[in-house]
């Protein structure tokens, strides 16, 4: 399930209807919980998450999703860094969520940067608890990285 700003009740349940008219038909999510990914980031509105849309899918069909297969799902990340020949300690994942973004990165050995113009508050981010939802580093906003890679040439 791919959540996307278009989603609609009629695609939700054509997604279940298919679900539950195909006995094969596979339920693959991104998210499963609705805690780790309640809401999608966007300017003065609130949507929301793949987590909050699988739980209505996963409701509606009465059944668990087959895989998670989003992140912070370590299977992903492998597939990631084996197709681009990455080295997970030259590797980087920058995102703006601790229990997808950050998580994701930490369980896979990379360095995370914490972008503060998303999800996260401060005041998440000064009560982080889960050691694999710290991030190595932060900053106020994406565009500091723009400014780092012009002056680093």
């Amino acid at each position: 399930m791919l959540v996307r700003r278009g989603i609609s009740y009629y695609k939700l349940s054509y997604a279940a209807t298919c679900i539950l008219q195909n006995p094969g038909c596979k339920f693959y999510a991104t998210n499963k919980w609705v805690s780790s990914d309640p809401t999608f980031p966007t300017d003065g509105a609130i949507l929301p998450g793949g987590g909050a849309c699988v739980a209505a899918l996963q409701t509606a069909v009465g059944r668990e999703p087959d895989a998670i297969i989003g992140k912070p799902n370590q299977a992903l990340l492998q597939t990631i860094l084996s197709t681009h020949s990455l080295d997970p300690s030259r590797t980087c994942m920058v995102g703006d969520r601790l229990s997808t973004d950050i998580e994701f990165g930490r369980r896979g050995g990379l360095y995370t940067l914490l972008v503060m113009t998303g999800c996260t508050s401060y005041e998440e981010k000064a009560a982080i608890a889960d050691e694999f939802q710290r991030p190595d580093f932060f900053v106020e906003d994406v565009n500091v990285l723009n400014l780092l890679a012009a002056t680093s040439t």
